[in-house]
């Protein structure tokens, strides 16, 4: 069985916190997959807790099930995340 991917809509930041990303929507609004009438919401992934890096704003960031994808719709990405690439 495969799982779809979920997407999480277009927050307006996307920080890698380690042992979970923290999207921030920038209104109440959230969205319906992540944080349906929330400002931020977590989404939990493995990994060891850090300080806060920031990915920037993409267009979309996807759950493909084994990963996270950002698409950030230019090839310029982000430094942190995927830098001259468009994902």
């Amino acid at each position: 069985v495969t799982k779809r991917e979920t997407s999480f809509g277009n927050p307006d930041l996307v920080t890698d916190q380690g042992n979970r990303y923290k999207l921030n929507f920038g209104s109440t609004e959230g969205h319906e997959n992540a944080c349906p009438g929330h400002f931020i919401c977590y989404i939990s992934k493995a990994g060891d807790a850090h300080d806060d890096v920031g990915l920037g704003d993409p267009d979309d960031m996807v759950d493909e099930g084994d990963r996270y994808r950002l698409n950030f719709g230019s090839t310029s990405g982000h430094p942190n995340a995927c830098d001259g690439h468009f994902m």
